[in-house]
């Protein structure tokens, strides 16, 4: 009567378990990869008309001082199509975004901000961009600089700003 395995048995069996598990772990990295891709693509679907919403809240609510020189709506195009890396500024009624605090540490609204759109290089990506959106609590000497910077999105194709005469 044998008792046990041999060594020849103990290594197939041992090289066949090895080659189910790699086979296993490939389709478990794979699955997961599909899975991220699929989430960043129908991610843009759900964040893009907030993002659009966000803007049109600003602009909708824009504000331009009469009887001053300086500029309170600024829009600066760079490139065209799919190219396109525009820039806007201006200043809206719409109330802060993002916290401002003042010394004492209390919340505290504005009753007009600086705001603005601008599309950074993304170092992730080729051929991809961040969307910031600048917002300063108070109206500066040059209300095109300054401020804080929020993050909207980092998979942002282009952003190309129309302008019509009315």
């Amino acid at each position: 009567p044998r008792h046990g395995m041999t060594l020849i048995e103990i290594l197939l069996t041992s090289m066949l378990m090895g080659m189910i598990l790699v086979a296993i772990y490939s389709c478990v990295i794979s699955s997961v990869q599909t899975k991220q891709t699929v989430e960043r693509v129908t991610g843009a679907s759900k964040v893009g008309p907030v993002i659009l919403s966000l803007m049109a809240d600003d602009l909708e609510q824009c504000y331009i001082p009469t009887g001053t020189s300086r500029p309170f709506f600024v829009g600066d195009d760079f490139g065209s199509g799919e190219e396109a890396a525009d820039s806007l500024n201006f200043v809206t009624l719409r109330p802060s975004v993002l916290e401002e605090k003042d010394p004492a540490g209390n919340s505290r609204r504005a009753e007009y901000i600086e705001a603005g759109y601008f599309l950074e290089k993304s170092d992730a990506m080729d051929g991809f961009h961040k969307l910031y959106r600048r917002e300063q609590f108070f109206l500066e000497e040059d209300p095109l600089r300054g401020g804080k910077f929020l993050l909207l999105y980092d998979l942002v194709k282009a952003l190309n700003f129309q302008y019509y005469n009315v």
